[in-house]
């Protein structure tokens, strides 16, 4: 009689169910404070905090309708006939999902209903700006309502629609991760939709709302201010622009859609990312003319390199055929259609994207000056992220690909910052 085989124990990540709780009970406090923190250093300072007290779950109320119509708006644009549909990678099951791509159109649309509202209908985008920190809260609240929404529709799912990180088994823990890897409601195609548009184009449309603030107050506007928004635009119209990209990224294939993802899509992402922006515009820094060139010259190198490799690895993980992509250096390994990219920007270190992007992340906090911690948060976080999201990478990779990782790191031994890390 052969042994029967040992049942393998689930592994765990952010620290397990008490380690997902923490980060659920953290993320809301921590977006909340950084807004306060953020609003501090205009002249009002804490009285100012005082006052907006007084009328704050009013504004709940107008921060709602306005989260609910967003949303709304968003997804009306995403259903719409613009655009075009793309089929997804093969899923475990061998299904290809079809996946409708006018993020773009979504963007040029939306600026120029903003556009319309501010200088023709007359509508003042600025005082979206002046509830902030309402539609921040009720942002928060309603990303764990539509969490547990997915969470019980879930639980009536079959095994093959679900996402592995998020059967443990563990309510707590696969609430956090998500358990239905791809949650839809007809053709709307839950955590496709909320991965882009509503927190990535809501990031820039507060933005817009406080260089308008800014503008309404004082007659002007600074140019570290117009020059930052442009930045953080510029970077969500290119994630939109290339937004096919994402059919082949880990959040797509492996990830279920829960608590994680949606928070970070439609709350972090808007209310957190933009608290750069919104220290220029509370404190009003005088920013060196030096600071201003590095970080413009930073954001020019970072782009490039987070660009180019991102493109580089999307033809090579979806046209194997491409004459470009035959040309290029591979390791091959024992798992059947993957080898691994070990040339252009994927001989340089080991994941380029990654360097890209956080040097976008030190150029916009240059922008912002060195007259505050204040702005570095976010960047601190941000390289907190990606080297915890590149240890995670080096561990599932070892596990999967064995020796040939073993010389994809012999080949490439710096993993994101050359003779660094």
């Amino acid at each position: 009689m052969e042994p029967k085989a040992e049942k393998r124990a689930f592994e765990y990540a952010f620290g397990g169910p008490l380690g997902v709780l923490g980060i659920m009970l953290a993320l809301p406090l921590a977006i909340n404070v950084m807004i306060l923190f953020g609003i501090c250093y205009n002249e009002d300072g804490f009285a100012g905090i005082l006052e907006r007290l007084n009328g704050f779950f009013d504004d709940c109320w107008t921060a709602l309708w306005c989260l609910l119509g967003w949303f709304l708006f968003q997804a009306v644009l995403y259903l719409s006939p613009l655009g075009k549909d793309i089929v997804g990678l093969p899923l475990s099951t061998g299904q290809r999902l079809k996946y409708r791509c006018n993020g773009f159109h979504a963007f040029v649309v939306t600026a120029g209903v903003a556009l319309i509202a501010q200088f023709v209908l007359g509508l003042q985008l600025y005082r979206l700006f002046e509830i902030i920190w309402p539609m921040a809260s009720v942002a928060c609240g309603l990303c764990f309502a539509l969490s547990v929404y997915l969470y019980i529709r879930a639980l009536f799912r079959r095994t093959d629609e679900l996402a592995q990180h998020g059967m443990s088994g563990n309510h707590i823990y696969d609430f956090f991760m998500g358990r239905e890897l791809n949650p839809r409601t007809g053709k709307f195609d839950w955590k496709y939709f909320c991965e882009l548009r509503p927190g990535l184009i809501g990031w820039i449309m507060l933005e817009l709302s406080m260089v308008a603030f800014e503008y309404h107050t004082t007659g002007s506007c600074s140019l570290p201010l117009v020059l930052l928004t442009a930045f953080h635009a510029w970077y969500v119209g290119d994630a939109l622009w290339n937004e096919p990209a994402l059919l082949s990224t880990k959040d797509i294939i492996e990830e279920g859609f829960g608590f994680m993802l949606v928070f970070g899509d439609m709350a972090w992402v808007p209310f957190f990312y933009s608290s750069q922006t919104l220290y220029l515009v509370s404190a009003r820094p005088d920013v060196p003319w030096l600071l201003v060139f590095i970080s413009i010259v930073l954001h020019l190198v970072g782009y490039v390199i987070f660009r180019q490799s991102n493109l580089q690895k999307n033809l090579f993980r979806n046209s194997p055929n491409d004459p470009r992509v035959k040309a290029w250096k591979t390791i091959p390994t024992s798992v059947l259609g993957k080898n691994l990219l070990c040339d252009g920007w994927w001989s340089f270190v080991r994941h380029p994207n990654y360097l890209g992007d956080l040097l976008l992340a030190m150029s916009w906090t240059l922008m912002c000056g060195l007259d505050s911690f204040y702005p570095f948060i976010y960047c601190g976080y941000f390289f907190a992220l990606l080297i915890h999201r590149e240890i995670r990478d080096e561990e599932v990779c070892s596990k999967k690909y064995g020796d040939a990782w073993k010389e994809f790191r012999t080949r490439v031994p710096y993993r994101i910052f050359p003779f660094v890390f």
